[in-house]
């Protein structure tokens, strides 16, 4: 089954129940509450259990030594890094940033564009917590940045986030391709100086056309060429961003893959490479050292039909 058809397991009343916990006793009696929930979640879903221990093979066989080993306990361990991974989401789009200790890495590969008034492309992951980038970005920086994002199988927990709060300094996109219309939009805004991001580890449905096979934790795995094209179309920098949990802190990496993308008509695809295989490396790298903050629980490494 494809990703995006998988369908939503939020059950409302149960995280309302475990956000009082948080409230009311704190984190740590909020970790221990979710280890319940966390088996339950693991006993259901094999095919999630599955990919989480396929992931995990890939990472100890690519010699990272912090990594728990595959099977039911590192199945559980790796789901709870998720679950605990929502409430801090929760949290920031509440407004609760102090709770949530952070460090940034390359900051200021972000200054040239502000400076200049020129847009630029984000490229993320789903790894760790870009919710963390957004909030700060839309509270700190003097721009809007416009997320595009599918929503179809999130909607209860997109509802519980709240991310109202920031409409004006944040914009959303529910997306199931780029379109047209879509592009000339995002084109407007980035004239405008605004931020585009997009996730670049995950193919949308019948998008196995393009995607490109490449290097990760050992094995080829297809990502998309999305964004790389439309940074091109869009004449900007590209820049990778990732905020993965690092014990109590999280760690915010910022790296330019292009100042400007430049891909010819023909050949489109093997101009794209290089800065594919430079993501595909930080995204390694950043798996490497938080091994449980990878959070795509599909067959990552499967031919792109299978997905």
């Amino acid at each position: 089954m494809h990703w995006a058809r998988v369908p939503e397991a939020t059950f409302e009343p149960g995280i309302r129940v475990l956000l009082g916990l948080h409230a009311a006793f704190g984190r740590r009696v909020f970790r221990l509450a979710l280890w319940p929930v966390v088996a339950w979640y693991a006993l259901g879903r094999a095919a999630e259990r599955s990919a989480s221990a396929d992931y995990l093979r890939r990472l100890a066989a690519a010699g990272c030594a912090p990594a728990p080993r595959p099977g039911l306990l590192g199945a559980l361990r790796h789901f709870h890094a998720f679950a605990e991974g929502l409430l801090d989401k929760l949290l920031v789009w509440h407004g609760r940033l102090a709770e949530l200790p952070y460090d940034i890495d390359g900051a200021g590969v972000f200054a040239p564009a502000l400076a200049a008034g020129r847009g630029a492309v984000i490229v993320t992951a789903h790894v760790g917590n870009f919710e963390l980038c957004q909030v700060l970005a839309a509270r700190y920086t003097p721009v809007r940045i416009n997320v595009l994002m599918h929503t179809a199988n999130t909607a209860r927990f997109n509802a519980l986030l709240g991310r109202r709060r920031l409409a004006d300094r944040l914009c959303l996109i529910p997306v199931d391709g780029i379109s047209a219309a879509t592009a000339a939009l995002l084109a407007q805004r980035v004239d405008a100086g605004e931020l585009v991001a997009i996730a670049g580890d995950r193919l949308l449905a019948g998008g196995a056309a393009e995607s490109l096979p490449t290097p990760f934790l050992g094995a080829p795995a297809a990502f998309p060429i999305g964004p790389y094209v439309l940074a091109a179309a869009l004449q900007c920098p590209l820049i990778a961003v990732f905020a993965t949990r690092r014990g109590e802190r999280y760690r915010i990496r910022v790296a330019a893959l292009a100042e400007r993308v430049v891909l010819p008509r023909r050949g489109r695809r093997e101009a794209v490479r290089p800065l594919l295989k430079r993501f595909a490396a930080l995204l390694e790298a950043e798996c490497r050292a938080a091994p449980l903050q990878w959070f795509n629980f599909y067959p990552f490494w499967a031919p792109p039909r299978e997905r």
